[in-house]
Order: structure tokens, then C-alpha cells, then sequence
């Protein structure tokens, strides 16, 4: 492949890959041109141009599923389909995706207390009654009552950001775990990407095995997922939160398993039905924002897009890792952006632009 560059197979020189149909480093999907799936390749172009004249900052990689197949793929800036990156806190899908299959299994459930869970931390709940009325469902709704300021202060050079101070603790867990209930639990929403981590450790004591061994072993040697790595904390807690990092194209392979519903070349790898919980509004935010557990879907203020908001749902991390799954258009829009914060605005902006080239 002529150093990965644009996929889009009805240019015929500038930057084209021209040769097989599927290369060998890829094999997942077929190629197709744009126009047969129903984009504008005129807009898809100019999309790329700006790009590349840095009309969106930072932007590294870029690429569109839809009905089954790849039709635009490109990178920028160095990067590559192998190049591996952080994915930030849009880790937390694939943990709740891992515990998806843990429920799946029997090992737990949503209304659980997560004290049950966490043996090595009992004495943080024997200091606090109602901590231990803290379930699973309150994590995942960010309705634990834990105090938490990751959404209400800055965090570059902020000493005082949980997150900082989190990341400096020997024990995120504990450190987690060990803030002053603000609410009662399940009253107070209060987002805390910290929560990933928990999950995390509590999926590794109910299956008995390290956290990204039950992933690999699940998740991800069935979509030929080999490289990966997630964070741990000096205590050996794995950062299901945000420590995750993976290829381009092995993230986009987990965003086509959730357009699926969970199905992977006729296989169930997660319960649609928990795919369908998980990316639906479980959390209204604001007028701009609505969660689901992880995932997020646009809120009211997004009715200007050309395809219906309410079918779209999203996962970001912080510096313009963007993951858009569409289910009524069977469309996956990935793009990745360089550790820039200003990134995540830019990311925002280009999916809109892509949404506007839908015929």
C-alpha cells in the first residue's frame, strides 16, 4: 500500500491507493466509492484538501464506514492505520463492553452494590453507610455521589483537578473511592471518568483474571484485535477509564461491532439488547449533550444536522478522539486528532461537514 494514503477509490492519482481490491493489512471490508454508498465525493475531497491545508488542526486520521464498506480513509501528519494512540477517555466503551459480557455471563448485574466487589477496599465502606449503597447502575449514570470536579475546573497544570490528583496516587481506586459523598447515591449527577477504573477492577475479581486478558480473550481476538495496551496504577489497577491506547484501524473495528449490535461475522460478542441500553438516553445533560452508559448522543441544540441526532451516538476522548456510530445510515466516522485540546472542537466540526455529504 503506497504509504496509506487516501482511500478514496474513484480519485485516480493524487495520493490514491490503486491495487488490490482489499490490501493484507487491512481484510476487514471491501472498498467502495463513496457516490455507491450515497456521499458526495466532491464534498469528500474538498473535506480532505482542507485537511490537509490545516483547516482542521491536528487532525491525524480520518475514515468512513458505511453499508459494510470502507470509502474514505486517509491519514495525516505521519500517521498511519498501524499507528498506535491514546484513546483517552473513550476507553470507558470498552470497558462497559467488557462488562456487558460479564453481565452476559452471570457474574454480576446493574443494581448491585459495588461493595460486594471490591474486598480490598471494605474499609472505606465501613467508614461511610451509605457508600455502600453505591450500585454499579450509579457508576455508569455518574450518580455515585461521590465529590468529583473533573467537569468544573481546569485541568492543565491544576493540582487540584481530581484527575491530577488521582493519576498521582499510588491507588486510583482507593483514591476514587476515598471522596466525601456530596449526594446520596443515585441523586446527583456528576460526571467522573474516574468510574472506568472501578469497573475495571471489579470485572477483574469477578472473572478472576487480569482486565485486559478478559478483554483480549472476549472482545478482541474476535475482531483479530492484537495490539493493545491499557494504564495501570502503581497498585496494579488497570485505568478502565481513560488508560487505554490501540491502532486506528483495530478502534474502528470495535466501532463496527457496535454498529452491529454487538454481532461480529454472525457471531454475538455483547448482548445487542445491552448495546441498545448502553447507547440510548439514560442521562439528559444539557441541551447540547445526552449520555447513555459511555457512549454519548446529541441533545436538542443538533437539530440542524442533516440526518436525524436522536440515530447517532458518539464517544470522545479529550484532545479530538472521536468515534460516530449511525445506525440508520450503517455508517462508522472515525477521526483522530493530535494531543490538542483545541482538537476536540475540530473533530466536532469535521463530523458535522461529513454529515453534510449525505445524498
Amino acid at each position: 500500500m503506497k504509504n496509506l494514503r487516501l482511500l478514496i477509490l474513484f480519485l485516480i492519482g493524487s495520493s490514491c491507493y490503486i491495487g488490490e481490491n482489499v490490501p493484507t493489512d487491512q481484510q476487514i471490508w471491501e472498498y467502495d466509492d463513496p457516490a455507491d454508498v450515497g456521499l458526495s465525493e466532491a464534498q469528500l475531497i474538498s473535506i480532505d484538501s482542507l485537511i490537509k491545508l490545516n483547516g482542521y488542526e491536528r487532525i491525524t486520521g480520518l475514515m468512513i464506514l458505511k453499508d459494510d464498506k470502507m470509502v474514505f480513509e486517509n491519514y495525516y501528519d505521519s500517521t498511519n492505520r498501524h499507528t498506535i494512540f491514546s484513546i483517552d477517555k473513550a476507553t470507558v466503551t470498552l470497558t462497559i463492553a467488557a462488562l456487558g459480557i460479564a453481565i452476559d455471563e452471570g457474574l454480576l448485574d446493574l443494581e448491585d452494590p459495588i461493595e460486594q466487589y471490591l474486598p480490598s477496599y471494605q474499609d472505606i465502606f465501613d467508614q461511610s453507610e451509605s457508600k455502600r449503597n453505591i450500585t454499579i447502575r450509579h457508576l455508569l449514570t455518574h450518580r455515585s455521589g461521590l465529590a468529583w470536579n473533573e467537569n468544573l475546573v481546569p485541568f492543565i497544570g491544576n493540582p487540584d483537578h481530581n484527575l491530577n490528583q488521582m493519576f498521582a496516587s499510588s491507588d486510583y481506586v482507593s483514591f476514587i473511592l476515598s471522596q466525601p459523598l456530596e449526594a446520596d447515591p443515585g441523586f446527583r449527577y456528576n460526571f467522573n471518568s474516574g468510574t472506568g477504573v472501578i469497573l475495571a477492577r471489579i470485572i477483574q475479581n469477578v472473572t478472576t483474571q487480569p482486565f485486559d486478558e478478559y478483554l483480549q480473550e472476549n472482545i478482541f481476538n474476535e475482531l483479530g484485535i492484537t495490539t493493545f495496551s491499557m494504564n495501570l496504577d502503581p497498585s496494579g489497577n488497570f485505568d478502565g477509564g481513560r488508560g487505554a491506547s490501540m491502532s486506528f484501524l483495530d478502534w474502528a473495528k470495535f466501532g463496527y461491532l457496535m454498529l452491529e449490535q454487538g454481532i461480529w461475522n454472525d457471531r454475538r460478542i455483547i448482548d445487542p439488547n445491552f448495546v441498545a441500553e448502553i447507547s440510548s438516553v439514560q442521562i439528559p445533560v444539557s441541551r447540547s449533550l445526552n449520555l447513555g452508559y459511555g457512549w454519548r448522543l446529541f441533545g436538542e441544540n443538533f437539530d440542524f444536522l442533516p440526518i436525524d441526532r436522536t440515530d447517532i451516538f458518539y464517544i470522545n476522548g479529550d484532545i479530538g478522539q472521536y468515534q460516530y456510530i449511525v445506525p440508520s445510515q450503517n455508517m462508522v466516522v472515525q477521526i483522530n486528532a493530535r494531543n490538542f485540546f483545541g482538537s476536540a472542537n475540530q473533530s466536532l466540526n469535521l463530523f458535522i461537514q461529513i454529515t453534510r455529504t449525505i445524498q
